[in-house]
């Protein structure tokens, strides 16, 4: 119920949020929800509402977040479907509140793979409690929206660039041993070999 004067403020906004409903069902994508869920977690900002059929946040603490993430749009303005409704609340689908998640991981990947690691040792630790097994496997039905929020945060491309760049250092220290024994410096060629080998 509200006074009659703001009867079209109040039915704007139902119309608004039934075309946000309409399309979420439409769109369901658990993995992409976590994602989501658990980078604006990450914010430490508290207003945000489930992400399931998208999310409504207040509109200064989302614009804190676009700020962070370098996203220079007006929080209404991030999808056609999103609006501001009568109480200064920011409803988003679920397409654009990954798409500032994606901005802000990409910002502070620290902060996300922090909370991440968080997150992930204390439902460890908790599900190693007699009778909390159950919290192991909330993290394993987590896990895929962990993984792409970290991929996010742009580690797993560090990842990979790592692995590059060991593997052609062992190819430089595997070369350098062999020029080694052929310059004649067998024993040192060898203890190269044998450090690069973990024996």
């Amino acid at each position: 119920m509200v006074p009659w004067g703001e009867r079209k403020a109040l039915l704007r906004d139902e119309e608004r949020a039934a075309r946000l409903d309409e399309h979420a069902a439409e769109i369901r994508d658990k993995a992409l929800t976590e994602a989501a869920s658990a980078v604006f977690e990450s914010t430490g900002e508290p207003a945000l509402t489930s992400l399931k059929s998208g999310t409504a946040m207040d509109e200064r603490e989302l614009q804190r977040i676009l700020d962070r993430a370098g996203v220079d749009i007006a929080p209404d303005q991030l999808h056609l479907l999103a609006y501001r409704d009568r109480h200064s609340q920011v409803h988003l689908p679920l397409a654009a509140a990954v798409a500032i998640a994606q901005a802000f991981a990409a910002a502070e990947p620290q902060t996300v793979v922090g909370y991440l690691d968080d997150q992930e040792q204390e439902l460890r630790i908790k599900g190693n409690q007699p009778g909390d097994h159950w919290y192991h496997q909330y993290l394993r039905e987590l896990s895929p929206g962990f993984a792409l929020a970290r991929q996010w945060a742009g580690l797993e491309q560090e990842a990979e660039m790592l692995r590059k760049e060991i593997a052609r250092l062992r190819t430089l220290v595997s070369t350098a041993a062999y020029d080694l024994k052929a310059a004649g410096h067998e024993r040192k060629g060898s203890r190269l070999l044998r450090a690069l080998e973990g024996r």
